[in-house]
């Protein structure tokens, strides 16, 4: 009993296993090296399509409707994964921000921002940069070929319904090559990420130039705050322009009373009769009142300004954008190395299995042989 605990306390793998492997490993070591030699092939092929890419980075803060025990409270429920502002009166909590980014209206209205490459060579606007400037890797130049090839065979045998090319972009109806960069965007060029402890909001555009990717994370921030801005003001400046159309109105209503006395009193002047005096003073009166409608106008006009300036939010920027120094990608040579380790793992692995699958495979058919070996090891 003792000395089977004491088998089952040894671990798995001990000193004379590993040496065993590491001998194993060793003996086929020209197939490792066969191995190790395509995956440099294979890994220089791959580094040498990789290209290198920039991300530039806007961290920042926006104001919420939480504030004291209720921020508190949603800080520590989204630790535990609830989410309290989804329950609120704002529908457009921060969670909601990603979403609004990858939506194809957002992406389409970045197409037109102006960009310049930090050589200052290219100077276009954006969605021209990526449909023509972006350098494809050779894997993705052959993908691209390949389905331009299968939309040609297609496109010979069966009518497409859909715009195939568009100068016109319109986020409503795009064209099949409009839909493609759309998706790419949002895909591998323009990120956003809500950290849902302390509702950080993190920007990120990457592309194949510093100085476009600055540009393009600021206005995808300046856009954004934008959006939000119209959403949590829209109730009242839908107001002040109600008010402000009230105001035209009764401005426009008392300048034509005051006009109407005006007129009349200039023609009866020094009145006598009952009847012109009680005419004038009728016209006065509607006059006043027409005033105290103006005036009335006016001041919930201002107060409507009032509200809108109180319901617009503020953003606290805590990183700015700036143009990024060291490129985002895998460098070439982590690329390489990468696969020269995936060649050579799946290789030893390969060896491994295949000699334990063979030593379980005599067990089986030849137990004699099995016995008969461990009788002479322990006789010796």
């Amino acid at each position: 009993m003792e000395e089977k605990e004491n088998d089952n306390s040894k671990p798995i793998l001990q000193k004379d296993s590993l040496f065993a492997l590491a001998r194993k490993l060793y003996q086929h070591r020209k197939l490792l090296l066969r191995s190790a030699i395509i995956g440099t092939v294979v890994g220089i092929l791959f580094a040498i399509g990789v290209q290198k890419e920039w991300t530039a980075q806007v961290v920042l803060v926006p104001e919420t409707e939480e504030s004291g025990l209720g921020g508190k409270l949603g800080g520590l429920a989204s630790l535990a994964g609830i989410n309290m502002a989804a329950g609120s009166s704002d529908a457009l909590y921060p969670e909601l921000y990603p979403q609004m980014i990858e939506a194809t209206p957002f992406i389409v209205g970045l197409f037109d921002v102006k960009v310049t490459t930090l050589n200052g060579e290219i100077e276009t606007t954006f969605y021209d940069y990526i449909k023509n400037h972006q350098k494809r890797t050779w894997t993705a130049s052959v993908a691209y070929w390949m389905r331009q090839g299968i939309k040609a065979i297609t496109s010979t045998f069966i009518k497409s319904e859909f715009k195939q090319s568009s100068d016109e972009i319109d986020p409503f109806y795009l064209s099949i090559e409009q839909d493609m960069l759309v998706e790419s965007v949002r895909k591998g060029i323009v990120d956003a990420f809500v950290n849902k402890s302390d509702m950080l909001i993190t920007l990120s555009v990457t592309t194949q130039d510093p100085l476009v990717s600055a540009t393009l994370v600021d206005s995808v921030r300046v856009r954004l705050q934008q959006e939000i801005i119209n959403y949590r003001t829209q109730k009242a400046r839908h107001d002040m322009e109600y008010y402000a159309h009230l105001v035209d109105e009764s401005r426009a209503e008392y300048k034509r009373l005051e006009q109407n006395y005006a007129d009349y009193a200039d023609t009866h002047q020094n009145p006598f009769l009952t009847s012109v005096i009680a005419e004038r003073d009728d016209l006065e009166n509607q006059m006043q009142i027409a005033y105290e409608v103006y005036s009335q106008m006016v001041q919930q006009y201002e107060l409507s300004k009032a509200k809108v300036q109180e319901a617009t939010p503020s953003f606290t920027i805590l990183q700015p954008s700036s143009v990024p120094i060291k490129p985002s990608s895998i460098p070439k040579i982590v690329v390489m190395l990468l696969w020269i380790f995936v060649f050579v793992s799946l290789t030893a692995l390969w060896i491994l299995l295949r000699d334990t699958l063979r030593d379980w495979k005599i067990k089986i058919t030849s137990p004699e042989v099995v016995t008969a070996t461990t009788d002479d090891v322990e006789t010796t």
